[in-house]
This record gives C-alpha cells, structure tokens and sequence, in this order.
C-alpha cells in the first residue's frame, strides 16, 4: 500500500517512524515521522473531511 511505501522509504532514508494509525481501516492513516505527519487517505475521506480548506491550503499546493 502508499502508507507501508512511504513507511519503508522513510526508513531508508534514515528516519523513525513514531507512529502509525489507522491501518485496520485503510480509509486514512497517519504517519507519524517525527517533524512530519502524513496523512494517507482515500479520495472519498479526503473530499469528506476537506483538510486544505481547513488549513487555508489552495488545491495547488495541496497536491
């Protein structure tokens, strides 16, 4: 899946994967790589909850 790759590239990279949820759902899972969150998410969930309106982001930067 895109979280286990992103997870296995921040590994290789030298970074520590602090945390990780949401895996049993799989419709948004969170990445915790210390300084960073990312946030994996189906396009249904992430139309749902609409983060880059919330955070002030324009799509462009949010892509």
């Amino acid at each position: 899946s895109l979280a286990d790759e992103v997870q296995k590239k921040a590994k290789e990279a030298g970074l520590t994967i602090n945390g990780m949820e949401g895996q049993g759902q799989a419709e948004w899972i969170l990445i915790d790589i210390g300084d960073v969150v990312c946030h994996v998410m189906m396009a249904d969930t992430r139309q749902l909850y609409d983060l880059e309106s919330l955070w002030g982001m324009s799509p462009s930067t949010a892509e």
